[in-house]
């Protein structure tokens, strides 16, 4: 981890950067602090939850980092067989 004032609020299971705000209005600069933390951290998947929304579904944004190496790490930590039952989901997760 880096420890120049980057701090990822969540890492779920080694594979998602979760920001979390409670702030009125997300800005740009909110998306591209999520983006910084998913190329340091060599992420591929991020998610944005603003908590100060009505609706919480209204406050999650998901971003990809296309610049990521995830693909040959998740292909090295499961069998053939199992990545031709799960290939729907490694579209979904991969893009």
């Amino acid at each position: 981890m880096i420890e120049a004032g980057y701090r990822i609020d969540l890492l779920v299971e080694d594979l998602v950067v979760v920001e979390v705000k409670a702030i009125e209005k997300v800005l740009p600069v909110h998306h591209a602090q999520l983006l910084s933390y998913l190329k340091l951290s060599d992420k591929r998947v991020g998610l944005l939850i603003n908590f100060h929304v009505e609706h919480l579904k209204d406050g999650i944004v998901r971003l990809a980092n296309k610049a990521c190496s995830l693909l040959p790490r998740i292909l090295s930590l499961f069998p053939l067989s199992f990545l031709c039952l799960s290939s729907a989901y490694l579209r979904v997760l991969c893009g």
